[in-house]
């Protein structure tokens, strides 16, 4: 592999943050196997869709590529570790596990 890109980036953060937050209890979603299944889900299509940019682009428009696949996974990253599931929270138990 020549280059980490942000989505392979973000799939080794998922992979690790995954079980980190299911074992101590902190899941996003109301459900551990909710959780495990969605983490799983999108790990398969971030690297999916890294693959996907690398064979549309023939490897050249590194530049391109690379702000396109770092606006996603900040998509991805915003709306599964930091979006809001009780509304009356501005931050979820996650995003409250990984800063404090």
């Amino acid at each position: 592999m020549k280059r980490i890109s942000p989505f392979l980036a973000l799939a080794l953060f998922l992979t690790v943050f995954t079980p980190i937050s299911i074992f101590t209890g902190h899941v996003l979603f109301h459900s551990a196997w909710l959780t495990a299944f969605l983490f799983t889900g999108a790990i398969v299509n971030l690297v999916f869709f890294d693959i996907f940019l690398k064979k549309y682009f023939n490897g050249k428009g590194f530049g391109r590529m690379y702000v396109m696949e770092l606006a996603g996974a900040f998509f991805v990253l915003y709306f599964m570790v930091f979006q809001d599931v009780d509304p009356g929270n501005h931050i979820t138990h996650l995003a409250k596990m990984i800063f404090h």
